[in-house]
């Protein structure tokens, strides 16, 4: 009798030590919230690129909508130079759509890859490739191969002439992300008046990239279709001057120093100092 009763008290261990690692790992993250609101409590202020951000602080995190600032992310001043196009030689193609990032399946470069043939337009990546995501290069890499004019630069300084000569000459911006925050190339390419194509994605939505066609990055048919629309009517396609203009470096300076300010003087009148 007792041979039989083994397997059920191991059973039943089994069962109780699920349960202890189950209340343990919910007393850690009760003790993570705690540690998290007696951090947040500390904090005079938080800056966040976008509304998105904010909402989530405040709705989710329950931090003070009065202590929060919105302030976009920086464009370098090279990348609002009024300059005049080239023929694209030094990249090895022309009339081409760009996508600037890390090369990673989030990113959907094989899918715009494969869009890009549909319409018969050269695509130029720029990026390197994630770590861990080494078959997604070499599937990116033969599908470039077969698209006409398509290359593949992997590295191009960050606010470098190299890289602004590559926005200068494309003829469309895309990029499929499934998430994002505020990616600063698709700034970029706005801010040099390039048409957007981008996926039909919370973060796309931004005021920053309003105009931009919006396209199901799950779908080559939608995303050909979205590069068709961007290569016909391109000034149709292009965000708002006016808005980048937030995100130069002075500006974005000053937001910052502004919103340091006004914590400041709140801080001062709490206690009574001012």
């Amino acid at each position: 009798m007792q041979q039989a009763r083994k397997p059920y008290s191991a059973r039943w261990s089994i069962i109780l030590d699920g349960k202890l690692w189950l209340r343990h790992q919910a007393s850690l993250i009760v003790r993570l919230a705690r540690l998290l609101k007696l951090m947040l409590a500390t904090l005079d202020c938080i800056t966040v690129v976008n509304e998105a951000q904010a909402k989530f602080f405040v709705d989710t995190v329950r931090f003070p909508a009065e202590k929060l600032a919105v302030v976009p992310n920086v464009v370098e001043d090279i990348f609002f130079e009024k300059v005049d196009a080239t023929s694209g030689a030094a990249f090895g193609a022309e009339n081409y759509v760009l996508c600037v990032g890390n090369v990673c399946q989030r990113k959907k470069q094989l899918s715009l890859s494969a869009a890009c043939r549909k319409p018969g337009v050269p695509l130029l990546l720029v990026g390197k490739v994630l770590p861990g995501e080494e078959e997604y290069e070499k599937s990116v890499a033969e599908a470039l191969f077969t698209c006409h004019n398509s290359r593949w630069i992997h590295w191009l300084s960050p606010g470098s002439r190299e890289l602004a000569s590559a926005y200068r000459d494309a003829r469309v911006f895309a990029l499929l992300s499934r998430t994002e925050q505020q990616p600063i190339s698709a700034l970029e390419a706005a801010a040099m008046r390039k048409p957007l194509v981008l996926a039909d994605r919370p973060w796309a939505k931004q005021e920053f990239y309003e105009h931009a066609v919006l396209a199901d990055s799950r779908s080559t048919d939608a995303i050909a279709g979205a590069l068709r629309k961007a290569l016909d009517k391109p000034d149709s396609y292009c965000p708002p001057a006016s808005v980048l203009q937030q995100c130069r470096k002075e500006k974005v300076g000053a937001a910052y120093w502004q919103s340091i300010n006004d914590w400041s003087r709140e801080r001062d009148e709490e206690k009574g100092t001012v």
